[in-house]
């Protein structure tokens, strides 16, 4: 009886030997075998460095790493894309759709978003954030901006018949000038629209409008039958406020025209004249 005690004991302990190191090769086997899907990628570790292995892929790792875990690659749709920044340098990058993306060992997603689909008469501006340069991007397109890039909120083009136009301001050198239509006009990004879209002035016949300039005040007279477009820093003189009709005279009939202007820089002249007799003693 003890001796088959013995032997049951013996039993025992060969099955529970042959249990530890069952299970004990299993956890083994799970932290040094790795199965990859299609989508995904084993990051591993190591005591100096760390590298990313993608699937899919049986991955065997030596036991003598930090650490390993997996992640999933990232998926990107047709008009997708996701800015990347590499930890290591700080380089920025994009990525863009449709792709199946892996991730480098360094590297971290700092945005995922949608580019931006422009059509014909839409436009964006684009800046470059370490130059502050801007340019235009026109559709139809699809619009994804680079790394260091900030893209203005959409924007609609100005469409303008031919009997309108829009007066232009440069803020880069102040210059002024008026586009014409018909055309269909892309604003720079340094150009400043001033009062929207304008319609030109349409003189009949019997009818003329007096515009001045404001920089230098001269004035000007147009008379019909024409269509006049207003120069960049012109307007309609303000005593008039509109465009005026011509006096329709019949025979016998006449009108008086006082010369304001004319009798002013007379009266300036008389008076240096005077002032000069004055001076030497001839007044």
């Amino acid at each position: 009886m003890q001796a088959l005690a013995e032997r049951g004991f013996r039993a025992a302990a060969v099955v529970g030997s042959v249990a530890a190191v069952v299970i004990g090769s299993r956890r083994i086997a799970q932290r040094l075998v790795f199965f990859l899907g299609k989508e995904e990628q084993l990051v591993i570790e190591q005591l100096t460095d760390t590298e990313v292995r993608n699937g899919p892929s049986i991955q065997l790792v030596s036991p003598f790493v930090k650490g390993t875990s997996k992640r999933n690659a990232e998926l990107l749709e047709p008009l997708e894309y996701i800015l990347v920044k590499d930890k290591l340098s700080g380089e920025l990058r994009i990525e863009v759709g449709p792709q199946l993306h892996f991730l480098g060992a360094f590297d971290t997603v700092m945005l995922r978003t949608t580019a931006q689909s422009l059509t014909p008469l839409e436009f964006c501006v684009v800046m470059d954030k370490r130059t502050g340069e801007k340019r235009l991007e026109k559709g139809p397109a699809v619009l994804v901006p680079g790394p260091y890039e900030e893209v203005s909120p959409k924007a609609s083009a100005y469409s303008l018949e031919s009997n309108q136009y829009c007066k232009i301001v440069d803020s880069a050198d102040g210059k002024r000038w008026i586009e014409k239509g018909p055309c269909l006009l892309f604003p720079q990004p340094t150009w400043e629209i001033q009062g929207g879209v304008k319609t030109a002035l349409s003189l009949k016949k019997v009818e003329y409008v007096r515009l001045i300039d404001e920089t230098t005040g001269a004035i000007r007279v147009e008379r019909g039958e024409k269509m006049i477009f207003p120069e960049a820093t012109e307007r309609i003189l303000p005593e008039d406020g509109q465009v005026l009709t011509a006096i329709n005279l019949k025979v016998f009939q006449y009108v008086k025209v006082l010369w304001f202007v004319f009798i002013f820089i007379r009266a300036i002249r008389i008076a240096r004249i005077r002032r000069g007799l004055e001076g030497d003693g001839l007044a």
